[in-house]
Parts: structure tokens; C-alpha cells; sequence
């Protein structure tokens, strides 16, 4: 009896595996160092998202079954809790003066860096 021929030998199989394989490796470090920027704020956003489901199908369940009016209102109110005040602590040398150009290199606030 003969032994049936493999349609492809074993080495070109190896070569094949291995090119997959490093590629595979190769698109992951891409695709790690292209979302690891985003890791901090994806972060922040499901931990709010958990800390506000509750308040949703409860705010939900009060306006009717109208969950789209629901998320809005919370939506607007998260911005005016959370980035409110945060814009607010963040000092008035942080927002632009009115009547600046936009030519103006952004001016540090003089109280962060004080030299001796």
C-alpha cells in the first residue's frame, strides 16, 4: 500500500504558522499601543456607567417606560455634576480670555511655576 501524499509538507506548513503567528503578535502590540491611550478614560466612563445604572431604570421605570429621555437627562446632568465644577476648580487661567487671539501661545498659570 502506498501512503497518501500530504498536499502540503511539513515544513511550508511550519513557515506558514509561524509568519501567522508573528503577524498576529506584531497587529496586537499595534493595536495595544493604538487603545492604550484610551484605557484611563474608558475606565472612568464604566465606572460611571455602573455607579448610574440603578438611577436609570429607576428615573426609567418614573417617566414610563421612556428610557432614550432617561439616559438624556442623565447625560445632562452627569456633565453638570462631574465637568462643572471641575471646570470650575480648574482656575480661571485655564479658560481664554475674551478678545485673545489664537495666535497666542497658551500662557501657564503663574502659580503652578514659581521660581525662586
Amino acid at each position: 500500500m502506498n501512503s497518501p501524499q500530504r498536499a502540503v509538507p511539513v515544513r511550508d506548513r511550519f513557515y506558514a504558522r509561524t509568519f501567522a503567528l508573528v503577524t498576529a503578535l506584531v497587529l496586537g502590540i499595534a493595536l495595544y499601543k493604538i487603545v492604550q491611550p484610551f484605557f484611563g478614560p474608558l475606565l472612568w466612563a464604566m465606572f460611571i456607567a455602573f455607579l448610574l445604572n440603578p438611577l436609570h431604570i429607576w428615573l426609567t421605570h418614573r417617566l414610563k417606560g421612556r428610557a432614550q429621555l432617561s439616559a438624556a437627562l442623565l447625560t445632562v446632568l452627569t456633565l453638570i455634576v462631574l465637568v462643572g465644577p471641575l471646570a470650575a476648580l480648574s482656575g480661571d487661567d485655564a479658560l481664554p480670555q475674551p478678545g485673545g487671539s489664537c495666535k497666542e501661545e497658551p500662557r501657564e498659570p503663574e502659580h503652578r511655576f514659581r521660581r525662586p
